[in-house]
């Protein structure tokens, strides 16, 4: 037998035996699951959020360091409310009528766009820091400030809307 053969084929077999489990795991999921894990994805970014906000709030100094491990949690969490958005808008008809999500869709929506200008402000005092320009630092420093409240009360709202949503589809199956 040849040896190129043997040493091929084990791998490849295992990534279909991977892909047709992964199928099988998504489709049993029941829409409550799929929604549960939708808010969960995002209500569990509560502690970090408050967090990097609390260092930006109290800290005089941010280091370059906090800068970027602040923007590597926002990119998790703006990922997860943009997952979320697809998933709510891709739901199928009967799904739809059910959850009624186009609130819940919105939100996402101002939340994700609230993220990226946060997002925008946090690299921009990273360049600031590396660049030494005291003044824009600053500045970055006090917008990021005054835009972390309203992204902490977006969130807020966002995760309680999701956490309605959720209870409705659970009230209805019961």
């Amino acid at each position: 037998m040849n040896t190129a053969m043997t040493h091929t084929a084990p791998p490849f077999r295992y990534i279909v035996q991977r892909e047709k489990r992964a199928g099988k795991i998504h489709q049993s999921f029941t829409l409550k699951e799929r929604m549960n894990g939708q808010y969960w994805r995002i209500a569990g970014r509560r502690r970090v959020l408050y967090n990097i906000f609390l260092i930006f709030r109290d800290d005089v100094t941010i280091f370059p360091v906090q800068c970027q491990e602040a923007a590597a949690h926002l990119i998790v969490l703006r990922r997860a409310a943009q997952y979320a958005q697809r998933f709510y808008s891709a739901l199928d008809p009967q799904s739809m009528k059910l959850v009624q999500p186009w609130g819940a869709i919105a939100k996402l929506a101002d939340f994700d766009s609230q993220l990226t200008e946060l997002l925008l402000y946090v690299v921009a005092m990273l360049e600031a820091m590396r660049e030494d320009q005291i003044s824009t630092r600053i500045q970055m420093h006090v917008m990021i400030r005054e835009l972390f409240q309203e992204v902490l009360i977006s969130f807020e709202d966002l995760t309680s809307q999701l956490g309605a949503l959720l209870e409705k589809v659970q009230e209805v199956r019961q």
